[in-house]
Parts: structure tokens; C-alpha cells; sequence
């Protein structure tokens, strides 16, 4: 009776004439009777050379895979800093706008607007709140948002707080995702900040619309004006403009010094 025991198997490459490299797995077995001497070797050869191409190509793609998966998790982790930078730029910071517009009341008529001090109380305790939530990642639009009854209480505050005079047409029944509906609100947030901080303006509009399947979002002022192509030192437009852009909307800026400003954006609805 033969017996075959395996004894020495592996794998090795070997040059070709035509420059490629082959692969070959060896396997080698003593061959012997029962209790007996060894008296011969029996080789197996096979070419593995497809088997090793595919191998390597199989390790390729699971390392380019790897490395897909590192660059998503990088650009989730860079996609949420940059929303928890707009939120704490776009609302905490107009929240802090407003205290400091209570303040300067304040101090102009000391005695008379005593009154505002508890308003600017209740708003830094409202940025408290705003910088604890994005704290717990929990900066989420409000479940059922209503866009014009947002936009009317921030005007209505603007308007008894301010020298400028603002005014909106928003209709009340429109139809959009709680998402879109608070990156509107901030955008006309951010350009309310805008106009109270650089326009010296005395009046301006907001309107918001549905138009040929988009929403038209226009702020227009009278105030000074300015160049839209000078270099900014703020991120106000930047945001503004980003904000937009994540929803495929366009943004045109139309203003010039002594001329006032019109920004008109487009969002697909």
C-alpha cells in the first residue's frame, strides 16, 4: 500500500521570456510504503498565475475601499464642522447682534429703555440654549417650523429696536421641508445682521415666494451700498452663498455704492 504524505507546499514566481511573471504552487509528497523507507517524491505543479492576479486585484480594491471609506468619514466629519460653524455664525451670532442693539438702546436712553434689559436677558439665555444644543449635535430644524410667523417676530423685534424699517411678504402656506424652511429663515437672518451693520439703511423688504418650481427669496435695502466684487472680510455672504448652494440654489447680488442692494436667490423647490 502507497502512502502519500504531504510534506513541503508553496508558492513561487518565475520570469518569463516575454517579461511577464507566473506563478506556481508547489506541492511535494514523500512517497513511501506503510512503516517502510521513503523511496521516491512525488511534485505537483500548478500555475496560479490568474488565481494571483486576482488576489492582488481583490487586495487592491479592498485597500481602495479603506481608504473610500476614510475619505467619507473625513468629509462627514468636515461637512458637520462646517453646519455647526454656519449654526453658531448664522443664529448664535445674531442672537448675540440683538443683545448688543438692546444694549446701545441702553445706553442712549439710559432710564427709558430700562426695559429692554430683561429682552437682552432672555436672549443670551436663548443663545445658552442654541450653543448647548449644537453641543449635544442636536442643531435640528424645529419639527412643523412656520417660516412666516419666524420671519414676522424677527421683524417685528427689528422694527421696535432699530432705526431701519423692515417689511415682508411671505405667504403662509408654504410647502417645503422643515430643513429648507430654517435655512431660509437664517438666510434672511444672516442679511437682516448685514443691513443693520453695514447698509445705514432706513428701509428694506423681504419677499419670499413660489416661482416656476422654486422658491424666490429677495431682500432688497436703500441703504449705501457696496461693490459685490471688492473682497469681504467677512463670512457673512460666503454663508449665505453656501447655504444656497447645498440646496442647488443661485444667488445674485446686485448692488452698488450709494445704490442700495438686491440679493435675489433661487432654491428648487
Amino acid at each position: 500500500m502507497l502512502n502519500y504524505i504531504c510534506n513541503i507546499s508553496y508558492e513561487v514566481s518565475y520570469p518569463q521570456r516575454n517579461g511577464v511573471t507566473n506563478w506556481y504552487s508547489i506541492d511535494i509528497f514523500p512517497i513511501s510504503e506503510v512503516d517502510e523507507f521513503i523511496y521516491g517524491m512525488l511534485f505537483a505543479i500548478s500555475n496560479i498565475t490568474e488565481k494571483k492576479g486576482l488576489m492582488t486585484q481583490l487586495m487592491s480594491l479592498k485597500a481602495q475601499e479603506k481608504k473610500n471609506r476614510i475619505k467619507a468619514v473625513l468629509r462627514a466629519q468636515e461637512k458637520e464642522r462646517n453646519k455647526i460653524g454656519l449654526e453658531l455664525h448664522d443664529n448664535v451670532n445674531q442672537i448675540l447682534v440683538s443683545v448688543r442693539l438692546y444694549i446701545d438702546a441702553i445706553e442712549r436712553e439710559p432710564g427709558i429703555r430700562m426695559d429692554l434689559i430683561a429682552q437682552a436677558k432672555d436672549y443670551i439665555d436663548l443663545a445658552i440654549a442654541e450653543i448647548r444644543s449644537l453641543g449635544k449635535k442636536q442643531a435640528i430644524p424645529r419639527k412643523g417650523f412656520d417660516l412666516k410667523t419666524g420671519i414676522d417676530e424677527l421683524l417685528l423685534n427689528m422694527n421696535t429696536r432699530t432705526s431701519t424699517k423692515f417689511s415682508s411678504n411671505v405667504p403662509p402656506d408654504l410647502s417645503m421641508e422643515d430643513d429648507l424652511k430654517l435655512n431660509i429663515y437664517r438666510i434672511v437672518q444672516e442679511q437682516i445682521v448685514n443691513i443693520l451693520k453695514h447698509a445705514a439703511a432706513s428701509a428694506a423688504d423681504i419677499l419670499i415666494c413660489p416661482l416656476d418650481k422654486a422658491i424666490l427669496i429677495r431682500i432688497t435695502d436703500n441703504g449705501k451700498g457696496f461693490d459685490p466684487l471688492v473682497k469681504r472680510k467677512g463670512i457673512g455672504i460666503t454663508n449665505m452663498i453656501s447655504r444656497v448652494e447645498s440646496y442647488n440654489g443661485e444667488v445674485l447680488i446686485d448692488s452698488r455704492p450709494g445704490e442700495g442692494c438686491r440679493i435675489e436667490i433661487r432654491i428648487p423647490a
